[in-house]
């Protein structure tokens, strides 16, 4: 057969176990990774150490609401010193609400899930997660938590915070340290932890009014907090509790399109399951159009 009749049949071969991936492994080309980016590295003592992960992967569709073991995999929070488990912390609130759901991008405060030593240090952190035979590490981070002095602007408001962890003030003001607190330091670093805690006490107590009052001023004074899109979806279940389900559908549409585009910007690859939020407020939606009869 001529030269110039048998290279094109050469070339479609390659193509062809190329594409069906014969003759070797693609993992170059699907490369996967677990993201632990983190807005800030230093903590005051009793602050939130709110950190996100991110998983990339073709295998793992979602991550676990809370360190240890779940349907989801296990999750590890690696630490160099070693810190010990807290006993009894919760998820984030919005994370445990979607605990079974395939979340690409979760939240968690390391302060709720471990012991830290009281006063300041420095430690470094990596995640490890386990799922039906694939393991992913996130690089390091390091991590920093001082304790104010007497002196220092923030010595007062945290002093003021008495019952952390934080998951506490979910269901229970106790002697109403949180909402003091933004009344009489309203620019503390604590201030938007309050606010927020704030609002999830109040949604919690039916008085929806005023949690939106709360969630709206963590979206508005602090859009790039770690807990924003959680108030702004607490915003929406509190207008949905209150029957007001346009408003409600409105806001929730606002609310999708806002983290879609922040999703895509931030440029997750596979896109499985996005954040908690954005996966709550796509059933959000189905939710309200069932209940206006749109379904």
């Amino acid at each position: 057969m001529p030269v110039n009749r048998i290279l094109p049949f050469a070339i479609l071969s390659l193509l062809l176990f190329g594409a069906l991936g014969f003759g070797g492994s693609r993992a170059e080309d699907t490369p996967e990774a677990l993201q632990l980016p983190c807005g800030r590295t230093d903590f005051l003592w009793l602050e939130p150490i709110l950190v996100t992960l991110r998983v990339e992967s073709e295998r793992i569709y979602g991550l676990p609401p809370e360190p240890g073991e779940s349907k989801l995999g296990v999750l590890r929070f690696q630490f160099d010193p070693a810190v010990k488990a807290r006993p009894g912390a919760k998820a984030l609130p919005l994370e445990a609400q979607g605990a079974d759901t395939n979340a690409q991008s979760r939240d968690y405060d390391l302060f709720e899930h471990f012991a830290f030593p009281e006063g300041a240090g420095t430690w470094t952190v990596r995640a490890v997660l386990e799922y039906k035979g694939t393991t992913l590490e996130s690089k390091p981070l390091k991590l920093t938590i001082r304790r104010p002095a007497e002196s220092d602007a923030e010595f007062q408001p945290m002093a003021r915070i008495h019952h952390a962890p934080w998951s506490n003030y979910d269901t229970n003001k106790f002697c109403g340290d949180t909402f003091d607190l933004v009344e009489k330091w309203p620019d503390s670093r604590f201030a938007k932890y309050c606010h927020y805690w704030n609002g999830r006490f109040l949604q919690n107590q039916k008085e929806y009014e005023k949690a939106i009052a709360s969630f709206r001023t963590v979206v508005e004074r602090f859009p790039d907090f770690a807990l924003a899109d959680d108030a702004d979806y607490g915003i929406v279940e509190c207008l949905v509790a209150q029957k007001k389900l346009d408003e409600g559908q409105e806001y929730n549409t606002a609310v999708r399109q806002k983290y879609n585009e922040r999703a895509a910007k931030a440029g997750l690859k596979y896109g499985h399951g996005q954040t908690i939020v954005q996966r709550l407020a796509r059933g959000m939606t189905n939710r309200i159009n069932r209940d206006l009869g749109l379904e």
